[in-house]
């Protein structure tokens, strides 16, 4: 383990914006469906639909004319009829944070340039897209940078000087791969003259989440319960034109059969998502009721969670985000580890404090609102005047929160749903719950200057990949029997091979010594973490730096299933999510 290579970084940020211009009711514009979104059924295809086409696993929608296995998204569709539309690439940001908020959250980012670089009024504009670029250059294309050279490629990153990030890149395993690390929209736009620097302006920006937040559910348009999960989603989204380009998958990647259905798992409960939103007046205000709003109440019906990736809509069980039992994400670029030259094989990414962290942070939640608890559902029957209620774990499972004494007591979290009447039904809301809000007691913080996890540089920046749910080992560097890695949890644990001894030493009674000895010789020194939240930041004149915080996942409890036959598995999952040998990386002693 006493190899490290050489962390020498060269790395770079770029901004490509694509800008819908005013049009101040202009007769030119690209005419609008036909049918307005509040008498848009599910039942009824429209000629303005969108169409739904299956390429690699995920229901693409597409246009007339679209390529299915080329459509781009949102951030490329850079030309329109009446010629409002245009692309202003090469902005050079004086810093961005990129802040990826986990899976329930939508990604944003803060990113702000000179304004001559943008001489642009915000009045002039309707819309703005963007698509933000971060990642590493090599030596050469940066030394020739800085002399003036530019790319001569005819790619959309041609032109731009070679000390610039480009669109992609050829990381060390000659494979090629994205600078893009975020696709979104300007939310807020706000000028300033009294930075140092200048007049700049800064941008607030949301991910492609925006897009179905800021659409309202029509009442009359429902997602069909009949259809696999991911096509009945795409079906629905195939009714609003600015979806184009945006995809729906089922993750991972499962037999058909194995994607489930709402009418199938619903049958025993009255829940019927094929109403749909209220249709306003005394039933509710429509209005009020987003897409996004939709669309995460149908997926959770069935103990699914609903999430934006790029231009991919991702519908999974929570299960499968965090279990360790799953492989990692198929497009994730570590997913086939790293073989270190003395033959040992990283299957996580893996920190260590001593080489690569710049600053840790480690501790243990105790409030009972963040701490992990038991989670009770209930809903009162009213065809048979009875309550059904569901928990999750199961009762040997079940967690307790014993206090100074005798004292114990059971944490409960109590949730109430309506129409929802099969118990079997209601285990799943139970753990769907249990597994998104409560774990995390243990948390550990770190931030790094260097871009790549252990065994990577300056061609393989793994950091900028990481995404909530990813695997994280974090170590301490410190000589121990020959080895220098100890656990992150040693911080709190004990600096001594005998921490019994040590503690009377240091004054501690007999009594606690040798009862803390004791506690400590059954805990299991966690060094696994999965991502809860990771941030990058790019400074023009300091260069980057990333900020993770990782959760830990209690699978002593979580991971027994509490219905074998409806919870996917390892064995279901299809596709090479990780195929090949681990990547030989060529590292220095330090």
């Amino acid at each position: 383990m006493r190899e490290y290579p050489v962390q020498q970084y060269y790395p770079s940020a770029r901004v490509r914006f694509i800008v819908r211009l005013e049009d101040f009711g202009a007769k030119d514009l690209p005419p609008p469906p036909k049918i307005p979104p509040h008498l848009r059924k599910k039942d009824k295809r429209g000629a303005d639909d969108l169409k739904v086409v299956m390429v690699d696993g995920a229901q693409v929608l597409v246009g007339p004319g679209d390529d299915p296995g080329r459509t781009g998204g949102p951030q490329e569709q850079t030309h329109s009829s009446d010629n409002r539309t245009f692309v202003i690439d090469k902005v050079i940001p004086l810093n961005a944070t990129h802040q990826r908020n986990g899976a329930r959250t939508a990604d944003t980012l803060t990113v702000t340039v000179c304004q001559a670089d943008f001489p642009f009024d915000p009045r002039a504009f309707r819309s703005i897209a963007m698509i933000y670029f971060f990642g590493c250059v090599d030596a050469e294309d940066y030394r020739r940078g800085i002399a003036g050279e530019v790319r001569p490629d005819a790619t959309p990153s041609g032109g731009i000087p070679r000390n610039v990030v480009p669109d992609t890149f050829i990381d060390s395993a000659g494979r090629t791969r994205s600078n893009a690390r975020f696709l979104g929209w300007v939310d807020d736009w706000k000028g300033s003259w009294s930075n140092a620097d200048g007049p700049v302006t800064t941008f607030e920006c949301t991910d492609n989440t925006r897009l179905f937040l800021n659409q309202d559910a029509p009442p009359k348009l429902t997602v069909d319960a009949t259809k696999p999960i991911d096509e009945a989603v795409a079906a629905y989204l195939a009714k609003f034109p600015q979806f184009r380009g945006m995809s729906v998958e089922y993750r991972p990647h499962v037999a058909r059969d194995k994607v489930p259905k709402l009418k199938e798992v619903l049958a025993k409960t009255s829940f019927q998502p094929k109403l749909g939103p209220p249709t306003g007046g005394a039933g509710g205000d429509s209005s009020k009721l987003k897409v996004w709003d939709y669309l995460t109440d149908v997926c959770g019906a069935i103990g699914h969670i609903i999430r934006v990736d790029g231009t991919s809509v991702v519908i999974q069980r929570p299960r499968t985000l965090y279990d360790g039992r799953f492989s990692g994400r198929p497009e994730d670029p570590f997913a086939r580890g790293r073989q270190l030259p003395t033959g040992k094989v990283l299957t996580r990414r893996l920190m260590i404090y001593g080489k690569n962290i710049k600053s840790m942070e480690w501790g243990r939640q105790y409030n009972s609102d963040v701490a992990p608890g038991n989670v009770e559902v209930r809903s009162y029957d009213v065809r048979h005047k009875s309550l059904v209620v569901a928990r999750f774990p199961e009762k040997n499972d079940r967690l307790t929160r014993p206090h100074p004494g005798n004292a114990n007591e059971q944490a409960w979290h109590v949730h109430e749903i309506e129409g929802v009447f099969d118990k079997k039904t209601m285990k799943l809301f139970a753990q769907a719950i249990y597994e998104m809000q409560f774990r995390g007691e243990n948390s550990v913080s770190l931030e790094t200057t260097v871009l790549a996890s252990y065994g990577g540089d300056n061609s393989d920046p793994d950091l900028l990949d990481l995404e909530p749910g990813d695997a994280m080992d974090v170590v301490i560097m410190r000589e121990q029997d020959g080895d220098p890695h100890v656990t992150a949890t040693d911080i709190v644990a004990h600096t001594a091979n005998d921490p019994e001894q040590f503690l009377v030493q240091l004054g501690y009674s007999q009594e606690l010594a040798s009862a803390y000895a004791k506690v400590m010789s059954g805990i299991a020194m966690q060094t696994t973490f999965r991502t809860k939240t990771s941030s990058t930041t790019w400074e023009k004149d300091e260069g980057a730096s990333v900020k993770c915080t990782f959760i830990n996942y209690l699978e002593l409890q979580a991971d027994k299933d509490v219905s074998p036959e409806d919870q996917l598995t390892p064995a279901d999952v299809v596709g090479a999510d990780a195929a090949g040998p681990p990547l030989q990386v060529n590292v220095q002693d330090y």
